[in-house]
């Protein structure tokens, strides 16, 4: 058996600008920062939880508590929800996305997703690309606050499903963070990108890179000679 592991934001959606929007929104209001003081370029760890306990913690002295997690989660994904009412667009698939999954698993793929994103704003992002599917295994940043730790769980998991283990498993990604995950498991990887996000991807490590996946053939060409990054 065979595993992919996709991200969302920039992998499987093309959410990446409307989820930054939402997320910076959010935090501005819900933990009263300035929205021109938020940098995240220096988060330790690319995932919303970790990001939203370092900013608190730059800012505030102290991470969040249980409950102004859950307001700062409630208050972006009703944000995403405003702007999926007010452009549905901003919530498109990414070219080749929609019915991937199915064709994966017919030539013998299984299928899992792992993001930094919340469990609410990622069921939220699938849907609204048509991309959801019942039963779908996942893993995100509702459970882990590392990039590895969700990956490892998104594996845990679709072992459970598959009761047993995979000869190969693909990450594919969008970001060099997703690089530095599949580096640090061992796995190979697929960056999604195009022009300078490519570029990014390979100097990070990446030793295959599809623009999106309308190219079926150079997508499982891909999948099957992709290497795991440097470390």
């Amino acid at each position: 058996m065979r595993l992919a592991v996709f991200d969302i934001d920039g992998t499987l959606t093309d959410t990446k600008a409307v989820d930054y929007e939402c997320f910076l929104r959010a935090v501005a209001d819900q933990l009263r920062i300035d929205r021109a003081r938020l940098d995240l370029s220096e988060a330790p760890h690319v995932t919303d939880s970790a990001i939203a306990d370092w900013l608190s913690t730059k800012h505030r002295g102290r991470e969040l508590s249980d409950d102004e997690h859950a307001r700062l989660i409630e208050s972006f994904v009703g944000l995403l929800r405003a702007e999926l009412a007010r452009t549905a667009a901003r919530f498109a698939p990414v070219a080749g996305a929609p019915g991937l999954f199915a064709e994966l698993r017919a030539t013998g793929w299984e299928v899992a997703v792992a993001t930094g994103g919340w469990a609410a704003s990622a069921h939220l992002k699938l849907t609204a690309s048509g991309l959801a599917e019942p039963g779908l295994v996942m893993a995100t940043a509702s459970d882990a606050a590392t990039r590895v730790e969700i990956l490892r769980l998104a594996l845990g998991r679709a072992r459970e499903r598959a009761a047993g283990d995979y000869r190969r498993i693909v990450s594919l990604g969008d970001g060099v963070w997703d690089v530095r995950a599949a580096a640090d498991l061992g796995w190979a990887f697929v960056g999604v990108g195009r022009g300078a996000a490519a570029d990014a991807l390979r100097g990070a490590g990446a030793t295959q890179v599809v623009p999106d996946f309308s190219d079926r053939t150079a997508l499982r060409d891909a999948l099957e000679t992709a290497t795991a990054p440097a470390r």
